[in-house]
């Protein structure tokens, strides 16, 4: 602490210590609770589970982001008084290679390429809107040093794929970085290079480690979620017009094309509304339904509800759709 606990009135010193204040969140969303033989916090459930965007290749017991980011640095960060955040000391020892994939296909790829090199990794779609990109994979190391020689080994990795029978695959075009822990963290408290360990920070995290229980077991994530996480990524790449997904539906597109109408206007131009005719739309010229399974009645009758307050009985429209003045009979109030 940056005073001496003799030097702080007793008010003060409970409020440096007021681990409830700090994860209030994690214990009044029913997720967490207090194991009463011991007097530390235990997780009940495992949140975010189904949402994950991640394909966890090999996790890493050396890692506990669950205690550092989650806790320390999501829940308790933003209630310690002004100034005081801090990156957790022991994600500042965390180097990862980041290697970025362009496409659907790519990705898959790169999941091949890290079962491969049994490095602790994980891939999956950038859902962040803080991060510029769809897809990404990352190879987690303790250590600048630790972190280089996977660098080294990734790249290389990377670059020899343009070797495999995939088209249009990585290879030294695709984007390999070395970054230090989590972007969050550098867009809180700046760039990482000039990030520092404090006395108070220390203090925190200790509390923390003290009095919260998170299981960080080295643990292979369940097949059954596997394939839950591998269809959302097709789905995104769906949605973010990346053609590659084809790749997992047979080529068979997800969704059919819209229905569109823009090349009726060289015919339309030329005979005018009149000269249109084609199925599945109602004639307003006519009061003939073209829908399929309707009678003429439906169609009336839709012609009717569609037709202005005041009116009663199918109502005249001219050749542009238009209802004619005085159609219909009125009704007087």
């Amino acid at each position: 602490m940056e005073k001496d606990d003799k030097q702080l009135s007793i008010y003060d010193q409970l409020k440096s210590q007021d681990i409830v204040h700090w994860c209030a969140q994690l214990l009044d969303n029913g997720g967490w609770t207090w194991r009463y033989t011991d007097g530390k916090m235990v997780a009940q459930i495992q949140p975010g589970i189904s949402s994950t965007p991640w394909h966890h290749v090999k996790s890493d017991y050396r890692l506990q982001c669950g205690i550092w980011h989650q806790i320390m640095f999501d829940m308790v960060g933003p209630r310690l008084p002004n100034g005081k955040k801090f990156v957790p000391s022991k994600c500042q020892q965390c180097f990862k290679v980041v290697v970025r994939p362009k496409t659907l296909r790519q990705l898959f790829q790169l999941v091949r390429l890290q079962k491969r090199m049994d490095i602790p990794s994980k891939s999956g779609i950038e859902i962040r809107s803080t991060t510029h990109s769809n897809y990404g994979g990352y190879f987690y190391n303790v250590g600048l040093q630790e972190g280089l020689e996977t660098y080294e080994k990734v790249r290389k990795a990377i670059d020899e794929c343009v070797n495999e029978d995939v088209v249009d695959g990585m290879g030294p075009h695709t984007e390999v970085l070395l970054k230090r822990a989590c972007t969050e963290y550098e867009h809180a408290c700046g760039d990482s290079d000039t990030w520092q360990i404090t006395e108070y920070q220390l203090h925190v995290e200790a509390l923390v480690e003290r009095f919260v229980i998170v299981e960080n077991k080295e643990v292979r994530q369940p097949e059954v979620l596997i394939n839950h996480v591998h269809k959302k990524w097709i789905d995104f790449a769906f949605e973010r017009n990346d053609k590659t997904y084809l790749d997992y539906t047979n080529g068979k597109p997800l969704y059919p094309k819209y229905k569109t109408f823009h090349h009726l206007l060289k015919e339309y131009r030329k005979n005018g509304i009149e000269g249109i005719t084609f199925e599945g739309i109602y004639d307003s010229t006519t009061n003939n339904s073209k829908l399929p399974g309707n009678s003429g009645r439906e169609a009336i009758d839709k012609g009717n509800r569609n037709r202005p307050t005041g009116t009663e009985g199918p109502a005249k429209r001219d050749t542009k759709g238009r209802f004619k003045k005085g159609s219909g009979k009125g009704n007087k109030a």
